[in-house]
């Protein structure tokens, strides 16, 4: 079901890879980040939920205590940023009760939002996304409101007016680029981690370096409690 609306830009006839699980991962930006970024392929996030709250004078067959199936495509490589990103490509979908898909509408470019503090959010504007996951990746919403500003994402046509909460039972990320993207991705952290291991050890030398000619200088005094270790280890060589 997933791949019959993918669009033609996907990838086609490879493996797909289950990134992310909220439930073994942990729910959170920080363990989607350690999972997710630097994929450098397309992914699909699906969720589901259980609605808290349902208003709209058109919600159809969502009722609270209910379940949902609901999604995105994502075009591009995950990241942080306090802007948008994406484009055209990204879409947003609902898997159950019913199925539908609701592609960009190319009018506005506020297609994903991936702020470490504010969550997740799809469409519309910071505050008044179209589909949006807290940061802890509990609660939600899911909005369909001809009255909202900055709509991204075409409307629903069998339900026009709903107004969504939800807390999330199970959220995942998969990727759609097979191995070799999988491989990459790997790559990439790893490079990513020695580059750190490396700083860490420039920045420790350059410290006692600095250290040392500062002691030369006379600058910087030799604390008393390695003075006392140095009368210790000096008292031990004269024993011996």
């Amino acid at each position: 079901m997933l791949s019959s609306f993918l669009p033609s830009s996907a990838p086609q006839g490879i493996s797909w890879n289950t990134l992310y699980i909220g439930s073994e991962h942990g729910y959170s930006m920080n363990r989607l980040e350690t999972r997710v970024f630097k994929y450098p392929g397309p992914t699909i996030l699906v969720a589901k939920v259980f609605v808290t709250k349902a208003e709209g004078t058109s919600k159809g067959n969502i009722s609270e205590g209910s379940e949902m199936i609901l999604g995105a495509y994502v075009n591009e490589p995950w990241r942080f940023s306090k802007q948008f990103w994406g484009s055209n490509d990204c879409k947003l979908f609902e898997l159950a009760p019913q199925f539908e898909v609701f592609p960009s509408n190319g009018r506005t470019e506020s297609h994903v939002y991936c702020h470490s503090s504010q969550g997740i959010g799809f469409g519309g504007k910071p505050g008044q996304f179209q589909l949006c996951f807290d940061n802890t990746f509990q609660t939600g919403k899911f909005v369909n409101d001809p009255l909202l500003n900055n709509i991204t994402y075409t409307m629903s046509h069998s339900r026009p007016d709903f107004q969504i909460e939800f807390d999330v039972i199970e959220i995942e990320v998969i990727g759609l680029g097979g191995e070799q993207a999988k491989r990459q991705q790997s790559r990439e952290w790893k490079f990513e981690a020695n580059e750190a291991n490396r700083r860490g050890n420039v920045n420790l030398a350059n410290k006692n370096q600095s250290r040392q000619i500062l002691e030369m200088a006379g600058i910087l005094d030799t604390s008393a409690g390695e003075l006392e270790m140095m009368r210790g280890q000096s008292e031990d060589k004269e024993q011996v």
